[in-house]
């Protein structure tokens, strides 16, 4: 009625009087129930499962690094090695920057040739890490294929080299190639970030063989690695091997677990008594006193390499590097080498002499490895050292 006035109690009444007294059965008032939250749930899902697996289907069709496959390593299989007579698309870089195939032998080595233990002709191995085993360039380019082509018709050269390698596993690596094939000769690349990474303190990645410090000294000791369930399934799947590999999660998930490298993190230590400076020349100091065991060589047919300052090269500041980590241990690893009697090339004049020369650079624009310059610079230095020129002589006896 219109004038007159009510109070909300009196309004609720009427309000209540006026309902149908079958609304409240007929047309229920509308909750938010459990199944909603779960259809909401199951098509999330759905749409993350169809984005999946369209990026599978899209990887597929691109060029994907499909991994090398490394074995269990245990002590029925105390070294790394990779699956054998495997033929393998390897790329780099989320964008595929550089793409290369790649073949492992009968031994699970990257190598275009088996190795024969039962050849009896003269060998040389060549031991060293990513850069020697030369995943981005073609098989043909790399140094230890360049040695074996001079070598062709007299003796043999066999690569032994494993991507992350450190000093401490070139001596396990020499030691699997004397007890298998009885190498008479030997070479070993020596590389920046060898030293640190050789201590378990500092590495530990599973697989490898590392410097543990002792109260009776420093002692070798392996990492075993057993090839899980999800592995393999990572192996696969182009996704899981594209996030692994191409985007190198594992890496990440590695530095983000235990730290970068103390050496990587303080490029120029003016201080030798730096614990990781005093530590890694300890490494060095392991590795002189177990290479004559390890290998079962005198040093006379042993030869050193070891790698220079190619961008202090490139920009001519030689003496920036002047105090760095590299070249402290450099330096060591020298006199140590000189001291014990082993040849060694130091490739920092070496690549001086020729980017002077030619202005080329030894690496790709994208990569620090070295690229097929730098294995042919390498090769052609090995080639003029007496340790090689000895190797050939003998062969052709």
């Amino acid at each position: 009625m219109e004038g007159e006035w009510y109070d909300s109690a009196e309004v609720a009444e009427i309000s209540a009087e006026r309902r149908s007294p079958f609304s409240s059965q007929v047309f229920p008032e509308e909750k938010p129930g459990i199944s909603r939250h779960y259809l909401r749930a199951a098509f999330l899902f759905l749409g993350i499962l169809l984005a999946l697996v369209l990026l599978e289907l899209i990887l597929r069709l691109l060029p994907v690094n499909e991994g090398l496959h490394s074995l269990s390593v245990n002590e029925k299989n105390p070294i790394l090695r990779y699956e054998p007579n495997r033929t393998s698309l390897w790329s780099q870089g989320w964008d595929f920057r550089i793409v290369n195939e790649l073949r492992t032998n009968n031994y699970g080595f990257v190598s275009d040739i088996d190795y024969d233990p039962n050849d009896g002709s003269n060998l040389l191995a060549v031991v060293g890490d990513s850069f020697i085993q030369a995943d981005m360039i073609p098989p043909e380019d790399r140094a230890a294929a360049r040695l074996a082509e001079l070598a062709r018709g007299y003796g043999r050269v066999y690569a032994f080299a494993e991507d992350g390698a450190p000093l401490s596993q070139y001596l396990a690596l020499a030691t699997y190639a004397r007890d298998h094939f009885h190498p008479g000769y030997l070479v070993i690349s020596i590389i920046a970030n060898d030293f640190d990474s050789s201590l378990m303190k500092y590495n530990g990645k599973p697989g490898f063989h590392y410097f543990v410090k002792e109260d009776d000294g420093i002692s070798l000791q392996r990492v075993d690695y057993e090839v899980g369930a999800s592995t393999k399934l990572v192996r696969k799947s182009a996704l899981g091997m594209y996030l692994m590999k191409n985007l190198d999660l594992y890496l990440v998930y590695r530095q983000f677990q235990k730290g970068f490298s103390a050496a990587a993190e303080s490029e120029h230590l003016s201080d030798p008594n730096i614990p990781v400076v005093k530590d890694s020349r300890e490494a060095i100091d392991a590795f002189f006193s177990l290479l004559h065991r390890a290998s079962g060589l005198d040093s006379s047919r042993i030869l050193l390499t070891i790698d220079g300052f190619r961008n202090q090269i490139y920009t001519g500041s030689i003496q920036s590097a002047a105090g760095s980590y590299f070249d402290l241990m450099r330096r060591h690893f020298e006199e140590k080498a000189q001291r014990d009697g082993y040849e060694l090339i130091d490739m920092q004049p070496v690549f001086e002499k020729h980017y002077l020369r030619h202005h080329q650079k030894f690496e790709f624009s994208n990569d620090y490895h070295w690229n097929s310059l730098g294995h042919e610079v390498l090769a052609e230095a090995i080639a003029r050292s007496s340790v090689f020129q000895s190797f050939l002589a003998q062969s052709r006896n």
